[in-house]
């Protein structure tokens, strides 16, 4: 069973360096692999990956132990599951704008007790059950070792952002600055950069 070294280094404080594809390549996943890359950030919901491209991708980031993220489409439990299910160790959610939409992404995404995600413990994700795991282990495992992303890029999610950052489960808040600029009306930079400034404040 994989471990996630990207939500490991995160979590000792220290500072990892990804880059992000909007088309498929496995080739450009390896070569990130091969250049030192902590994760890959799969973009599903600008990018035209599908789901058997994405599944070929990750077992690219496999071959040099780097973290799979795919940022999802949308905040729906079965869109979630297809992308754990191909076996990627993160899921970034779009438009996270209250404290209800980011606890409903923890829950598409952990198992029980953490949450509510349908369990399939004969695919990739436990090597096809060859590692007679018992329900439990396999549970505990993917619940530790999965990362939940939440993307802020609104004006609500703005106001709401310390209820956000709090929920239990979510690993990483990140940030659309463009979407966020739009939201807030496109003002001068100086109001985008210190709004992005209010949500990092919030996280610390």
């Amino acid at each position: 069973m994989r471990t996630n070294k990207t939500k490991a280094k995160l979590k000792a404080g220290e500072v990892v360096i990804g880059c992000a594809i909007t088309h498929p390549s496995p080739y450009l996943v390896e070569l990130m692999g091969a250049l030192g890359f902590d994760y890959v950030f799969i973009d599903c919901e600008h990018g035209s990956m599908g789901y058997s491209e994405v599944e070929d991708m990750v077992r690219a980031a496999e071959l040099f132990d780097m973290t799979p993220i795919a940022r999802v489409p949308e905040n729906s439990p079965s869109t979630i599951l297809r992308f754990l299910d191909r076996g990627v160790m993160g899921i970034m959610v779009p438009h996270i704008s209250t404290r209800a939409e980011a606890e409903a992404a923890v829950r598409a995404t952990k198992y029980f007790p953490e949450g509510e995600r349908s369990s399939y413990t004969g695919g990739r994700t436990s090597q096809f059950g060859t590692r007679g795991l018992t329900p439990r282990q396999f549970y505990e495992h993917w619940n530790r070792e999965t990362m939940v992303i939440a993307l802020v890029e609104s004006r609500e999610g703005l106001e709401n952002i310390q209820e956000i950052a709090s929920v239990p489960g979510v690993d990483v808040v990140n940030i659309g600055s463009n979407d966020l600029a739009q939201s807030l009306g496109l003002p001068d930079q100086k109001v985008v950069e210190d709004a992005i400034h209010r949500i990092i404040d919030a996280t610390i």
